[in-house]
Order: structure tokens, then C-alpha cells, then sequence
């Protein structure tokens, strides 16, 4: 069998990763508030790479300095909510 994008039986996508789900009910504020942990935000949405990323990143940026780091804690829970909203808002005519 190919590997299919759904499945036959609830039409839920099928992902390698099946602790993440990506679904239509995705929850910004739920990713919001999971990015309390750098990049679990991310891998609820179902981009695993881009969560381990941000939380190198943000661990990193406290490291180097605790303002830092809170700034770029800011932007990765941010983006973690909001990215696909903002960019549909830039792809609009």
C-alpha cells in the first residue's frame, strides 16, 4: 500500500510522527500556551524539527542573556500561535 495522507476509515491525516496530530482543530491559544516550553508549541502543530530548533535557540538566547532570552522566548511561542495566521495575511490580495 502507498502511503496515504488519510485514513480510509475517519479521514484523520496520517503522520510518521503519531503523537501529532494535524488537524483542522488546531488550537492557537493551546500553542501558546505549550510554548511555556520552547518548541512544544511547535511540535503540537506538527513541525517536530522546528520545535527542537526553537528550543535549542531559546536556550541558547537565556544562556546568553535572561532579557535575551525572554524576547526570543516571546517570538517563538508567537510564532508557534500565530505564523500560519500571519502569513495567509501577507499571501491575501
Amino acid at each position: 500500500m502507498a502511503e496515504a495522507s488519510f485514513c480510509k476509515s475517519c479521514g484523520a491525516p496520517v503522520t510518521q510522527f503519531p503523537l501529532i496530530r494535524r488537524s483542522a482543530g488546531f488550537n492557537p491559544m493551546l500553542a501558546l500556551a505549550l510554548s511555556i516550553v520552547p518548541g512544544v508549541g511547535h511540535i503540537y502543530r506538527g513541525k517536530p524539527f522546528k520545535g527542537i530548533f526553537w528550543f535549542i535557540f531559546v536556550t541558547f538566547a537565556y544562556a546568553v542573556s535572561y532579557s535575551f532570552g525572554t524576547l526570543i522566548h516571546l517570538i517563538c511561542a508567537a510564532n508557534a500561535a500565530f505564523s500560519d495566521r500571519l502569513r495567509e495575511d501577507l499571501l491575501a490580495p
